[in-house]
């Protein structure tokens, strides 16, 4: 078995976290990555970084409210 020996990256190796966490990870990305992937190709600079400071906005909103609860 591998040793890990930097303690920042144990939990690499914890057994809480072998078993499942990939497709629990996946599950998570692939509902929020489309969130911070506007159709670049029909816009111009401009309205992207206008259009990914608003996502940020929503996402910060987001964050915000799931730690309050």
């Amino acid at each position: 078995m591998f040793r890990c020996t930097d303690c920042s990256a144990r939990w690499l190796t914890a057994p809480e976290n072998r078993v499942g966490s990939a497709p629990r990870f996946l599950v998570s990305f692939s509902r929020i990555s489309p969130h911070f992937r506007p159709p670049r190709h029909r816009m111009t600079a401009t309205d992207h970084r206008t259009d990914m400071a608003v996502r940020f906005q929503v996402w910060d909103q987001v964050t915000e409210q799931a730690y309050a609860v």
